[in-house]
């Protein structure tokens, strides 16, 4: 006898569903759709008393949240390997004064340096209980092919917490 197991939803039916409920699209990944919110950025008033800030919105309530963040700002340079990938941990380039934890919304920029067209992509991972980022960077040529020994600089601004003991 052939038992059935109950329907499992995916994360776009899902999705789907909370879009009817709410009644408008949510610019969303549905894999994040199950959080009920989701980072859309961050941002910091420079030379101001103002501090720094991370923006959620919530699948429910309509509008977005600001709360108040330490921001972690990296940059540096670095080029691809013989197959036209580079990874690197965001502590090989950062000294970590204190006990954190990395945390959403998180973004990565990386711009090849080049006379040559070349275009890049980028990934992230946080890694060792969100102590770490591991990001990899990816080169490709004008035809697609995978570009060994592009030198790229990168950019990153990430939400950093501390770790109260």
């Amino acid at each position: 006898m052939q038992t059935s197991s109950p329907h499992q939803p995916s994360a776009e039916e899902i999705k789907r569903q909370l879009e009817s409920l709410v009644g408008h699209p949510l610019d969303i990944s549905p894999d994040l759709i199950i959080k009920f919110r989701f980072p859309v950025g961050s941002y910091a008033y420079l030379g101001t008393d103002e501090g720094a800030h991370a923006t959620w919105r919530n699948i429910f309530f309509p509008g977005k949240v600001c709360n108040e963040a330490t921001l972690l700002e990296a940059c540096g340079a670095s080029l691809t390997g013989a197959d036209g990938k580079r990874v690197f941990l965001l502590s090989e380039v950062v000294c970590f004064a204190q006990l954190n934890a990395l945390s959403d919304p998180i973004n990565v920029v990386v711009t090849p340096r080049s006379d040559k067209p070349f275009f890049t992509t980028v990934t992230y991972t946080l890694i060792n209980n969100n102590s770490d980022l591991q990001i990899t960077v990816f080169a490709w040529d004008a035809n697609g092919a995978s570009a060994p020994n592009v030198a790229f600089d990168w950019r990153c601004r990430v939400v950093s917490l501390p770790i109260i003991l």
